[in-house]
């Protein structure tokens, strides 16, 4: 099952992270980005790691199930 998903993460996303999370709505304020979308279990951990291998540090992770 898809979730829907809100991730805030430190900083600006530069265009190849952005670029790896195309499907994805990337929005950038100042020193945050803001990363929406629907994903599985499987992709939602992808992208964790994605960042995490690129040092993206997360701020705050908010889901809402598709019944909600």
């Amino acid at each position: 099952m898809d979730v829907r998903y809100e991730i805030h993460v430190q900083g600006l996303l530069g265009p190849a992270l952005r670029a790896a999370f195309a499907d994805l709505r990337c929005v950038t304020a100042t020193r945050r980005t803001t990363i929406r979308g629907r994903l599985s279990d499987e992709e939602l951990r992808a992208l964790l790691d994605r960042l995490d291998r690129c040092g993206v540090e997360l701020e705050l992770l908010c889901c809402q199930s598709r019944d909600g």
